[in-house]
């Protein structure tokens, strides 16, 4: 039962979903890279997060991930514009803790 209930599209690589439905947005997704130069979607999972868990001060921003703010690292922002307008985290793990790949903000700035 609870397998025709979930959804793992949204809590998984956003560009998934388009892979066959637009190959165009699929191909988006692949290329995104952050200020960084790092790989979004080629090296973890994206998550799409409502504006109650990201922040931004002085173009600084930070994230809400397992419970705590996370710092997102200026280097991991992606700042090309955003398709599809909701704001989107590629975290990773480093000794238990989220850290922040990549992050691109939707349309509360």
């Amino acid at each position: 039962m609870w397998l025709l209930t979930s959804n793992p599209a949204l809590a998984r690589d956003p560009g998934g979903k388009y892979a066959q439905a637009d190959p165009t947005m699929h191909k988006w997704f692949e290329q995104l890279r952050s200020v960084g130069g790092e790989a979004c979607c080629a090296l973890s999972d994206g998550n799409m997060l409502s504006d109650t868990d990201w922040r931004s001060n002085d173009s600084h921003f930070q994230v809400f991930l397992e419970g705590e703010w996370i710092d997102v690292p200026d280097a991991a922002v992606v700042k090309v514009p955003n398709l599809i307008g909701r704001t989107i985290v590629w975290p990773y793990y480093e000794d238990g803790h989220p850290s922040v790949r990549c992050f691109m903000p939707g349309s509360m700035i």
